[in-house]
């Protein structure tokens, strides 16, 4: 092992310290950075923290370039402090030069890494290129609570697929919707619950619902407030029922995909064509043992067209699919605190039959939107 090597058990608890304010800075930029991942970034030297950064705005400089920036601004000198960064410096010339360069032509001595970045284009080489230049580098330091602030990032590049948040609205006895909408109304939760959704929106690339919803609901599936990069809007349509008048295939900022099966296709060419000569593209998978889209192949499809997160905000029918099949990653239920009894329908246990399909979840937290809770958890997989 080298003199710039270090296990991932050779830190000090100011490394634990330091790492941990990179966190909570990293945690500023989501909802803005996405599709990259939330960084932080702390200099400290002798013992002082000197500058802070953490990536603001996808496009805009990183977590690393701001810290560099503000210790300049302070007139603080980076020569031999140390650098801690909750993900691996980048090293390749993207939207933005490297960041291992601006590190090592700042003077920096040494930078302690919470975790290693996984993307192809990274994966341990910009750390390389730190020891390379003779800058001492310690990993592995809060690596967990790393992990946890980007599991999408992660999941993204292992698995090649989106990370699935599915997201519903329900009753405190577990309805998602009144029989009678029109005496009732839409709405079972807030409109604090509602706003906080689109928070969740502005995070992922792709929002998806089933053409159950587009035919009950018609929705426009845009995040308020305007961004600057929309979410494509996913329709699962396996016998494309999608209507030609539906607000989803009006232009729009954001494209409209409807996923549909390869026999539907065959079998509804017209509807097809029809479909494909508005604003929407339409993409088409395997039929799953029911002839409904297969979810994997679905995922798939959107990964390759580089979807990394994806919120589900279907019906109860397509949240249960999901998570029958295994492939939600993440829980968001918005709990109002009402029991609606025989006055609602619609729930999710179809997504548990037996006990093996019993969900079990972890990382559990839960937060009031005025008299609602949002419940929000991991699925553990």
């Amino acid at each position: 092992m080298s003199k710039h090597e270090h296990n991932k058990d050779e830190h000090t608890t100011a490394d634990s310290r330091f790492m941990r304010m990179a966190l909570d800075l990293a945690r500023n930029g989501i909802g803005s950075v996405e599709p990259n991942p939330a960084v932080g970034c702390v200099l400290v030297k002798h013992g002082q923290v000197i500058g802070r950064g953490y990536h603001k705005a996808f496009g805009g400089p990183h977590a690393e370039v701001e810290a560099l920036s503000d210790a300049d601004a302070k007139k603080n000198s980076v020569r031999r402090a140390t650098a801690y960064v909750t993900l691996e410096p980048c090293c390749h010339h993207g939207k933005t030069p490297p960041c291992t360069d601006a590190l090592i032509e700042a003077g920096v001595s040494r930078v302690v890494v919470a975790v290693r970045d996984n993307a192809p284009h990274v994966a341990g080489n910009g750390i390389k290129a730190l020891r390379s230049a003779g800058v001492s580098v310690t990993t592995g330091v809060l690596a967990d609570e790393a992990m946890a602030l980007n599991w999408w990032f992660f999941h993204y590049h292992m698995t090649g697929r989106p990370w699935v948040i599915c997201k519903w609205a329900q009753s405190i006895d577990g309805k998602c919707a009144f029989r009678d909408s029109a005496a009732h109304g839409q709405w079972i939760t807030n409109a604090q619950s509602r706003k906080d959704v689109h928070k969740t929106r502005r995070r992922c690339q792709a929002v998806l619902v089933g053409v159950g919803t587009v035919i009950t609901d018609d929705p426009e599936l845009t995040a308020r407030p305007a961004l600057e990069r929309y979410p494509a809007r996913v329709v699962l349509d396996s016998s494309l029922r999608t209507p030609l008048k539906s607000k989803l295939l009006r232009p729009a900022d954001n494209e409209t995909i409807i996923i549909t099966t390869e026999q539907a296709a065959k079998e509804k060419a017209d509807k097809l064509a029809e479909l494909e000569a508005t604003h929407a593209k339409v993409a088409k998978v395997t039929a799953d043992a029911d002839g409904k889209c297969d979810l994997g192949a679905v995922l798939k499809l959107l990964g390759k067209l580089g979807m990394s997160q994806m919120l589900v905000e279907g019906g109860p029918t397509v949240h249960a699919a999901f998570l029958k099949a295994q492939l939600a990653n993440e829980l968001n239920i918005y709990i109002a605190p009402k029991i609606l009894g025989r006055t609602g329908t619609a729930d999710i246990s179809k997504a548990v039959t037996k006990s093996a399909d019993m969900l079990r979840l972890k990382d559990v937290n839960t937060r009031k939107l005025g008299n609602d809770t949002l419940v929000s958890a991991i699925c553990a997989i």
